[in-house]
This record gives C-alpha cells, structure tokens and sequence, in this order.
C-alpha cells in the first residue's frame, strides 16, 4: 500500500514532468521570449516568474516596467492604493533599478491625483540616464489645471542620453533647464501643460527629432518650431493657438486641425519654410 509520503512525492514528480511537457516558452529562443514578454504587463510578468523555476529570469532580466492602474481595481480605494503600492515596492526591490530601460504607465481617470505619488516613486528609484522609452498617460474625465497635474522631472530630459520616444499625457513641463536628449526621435503630448517657450527649447536642443504630435495642449499660443531634422509634425485641438511658425527644412508630413477639421491657417497667422513640404 503506498504511503502518503509516496504518494505525494509521486505527485510532484508527475507534476514536474506536466511542467516539462507544456513548457514551450522555455524552447523558444531568446529574442521571441523577449518579444514576447515585452507586450505584456509588470505584473503579469511577475506572476509567471513564480510559477515555473525556469522563468525566474524573467522578472530580473526585462528591462522594463509596464502597468495600468486599471490592473489594480478592488473594492476600496483603500484597497487600491495598498495594493499598487506593494506591488510597486516589491516589483522595484527585485528588479535592478539601473536596469530598466522602459517605462510605460496608465491611470484611471477617477484616481489619478493619487497615483502621482506611485509614478514619483519609479522615476525615483530608476537610472533616468538609462531610460530609452517613456510612456506616461494619466487618463483624464476633464482637463485639470496645471497645478494638480504630475509634473515631469526636469532630470529626464537633463540626464535621458539613451532617451528615444516620449508620450506623455495629463501632466506638465514646466521649464527646462537643461536638454540633453541627442537620441530623442518622437514626442507625442496630449492635455499636457507647456508653454511655447518650453516647447521651443525642447524641439531646438533635441538635434535628431523626427516626430512631433500635439494633441488638446491649450497653454500653446505662440507656436513656434525650428528644426533641422523634423520630419513629421501633427498638431490637433489646440484651441488657443494664434501664430504658426515653422522653420523646419526637412518636414514632409505636416496635419493640423481644430475642433473641427480645417485647412491650416483658416483662423491662425501661417509662417513657414519647410524644404521638402509639398505646395499645392
């Protein structure tokens, strides 16, 4: 008769082999599985470095930390807030701060005040010198006022040597002392406050920016760009805009409209040279 100490040794073994047989992630090579996990959430990665001795690397291995506040909806926003705040410490105390090279974060609309303290803690802990991709959306229900907005630190763009695409939304830029962002090549912005010298600045000091897209940034009256390596250029809903200037001899695309769709320089004062723009 098989004792219980058989019995669940038995157990472990058949279920190791299961694991064995229906391990097909481990086969794969190195550049899928990283594909792979780099569509997926912090957390769901998380929860698969637990599951399997062999995935343990995921967690300290990818250069990344990707969450939704979304991901953490309980009963409370008691519950919520621990919860985050857990996951965030504990995430950030397993994985090597030096070497996460993506950020890319989302909130909800209802609680994103909130949540700036969680963001501030990651930006925080992170080598900003290390960061290559950084995606803030705090979710917005109505356009907020600078004040209660996340401001981005100025070190991001001071420090981001290796940054290259920024997207940001529902926060703001206040002014930027330094820009040291050489690698820099797409900038999209929606209901984020800057001011038009800000902009100017960031757009001048970034020499290898291709992509700009502007989207609901009110604070912009005087727009005015110079680049020599922009490529591409949309600006949307940007109601308060008056003046449009563009020096940007290597611009092909270029798209703006209003709250309704119009020709560019229906309602604004048009100055330009772009090189290789069409002119119809």
């Amino acid at each position: 008769m098989e004792t219980r100490r058989r019995a669940r040794e038995r157990m472990r073994l058949e279920h190791g082999r299961m694991l064995e047989t229906e391990d097909r992630l481990s086969n794969l090579p190195q550049h899928l599985v990283e594909e792979i996990i780099s569509r997926l959430p912090s957390r769901s990665i998380a929860w698969m470095s637990t599951l399997y001795k062999k995935w343990a690397y995921l967690l300290e291995s990818f250069p990344g930390l990707f969450f939704d506040e979304e991901e953490f909806e309980y009963k409370s926003d008691r519950q919520n807030d621990v919860r985050l705040h857990q996951f965030v410490s504990k995430y950030m105390s397993r994985q090597t701060p030096i070497l996460i090279q993506e950020i890319r974060i989302g909130t909800t609309p209802f609680r994103r005040t909130k949540f700036n303290h969680q963001v501030g803690l990651c930006m925080k802990l992170v080598d900003l010198s290390r960061i290559r991709v950084l995606d803030l959306k705090f979710r917005l229900n109505q356009l907020l006022t600078g004040c209660h907005c996340y401001a981005i630190p100025g070190a991001v763009f001071s420090q981001g040597a290796q940054l290259t695409i920024l997207e940001l939304e529902g926060c703001r830029l206040e002014n930027i002392d330094a820009v040291n962002v050489p690698l820099l090549k797409t900038v999209s912005m929606t209901c984020v406050h800057i001011s038009d010298e800000t902009l100017f600045k960031l757009v001048a000091m970034s020499c290898n920016l291709e992509s700009l897209e502007l989207q609901h940034c009110y604070e912009l009256r005087s727009f005015r760009i110079a680049s020599s390596s922009l490529e591409r250029l949309g600006v949307s809903n940007c109601r308060h805009m008056e003046t449009f200037y563009l020096d940007c001899p290597h611009l092909w695309y270029l798209k703006c409209k209003g709250r309704e769709v119009h020709e560019v320089g229906r309602d604004q004062e048009i100055s330009y040279f772009c090189g290789l723009l069409p002119v119809c």
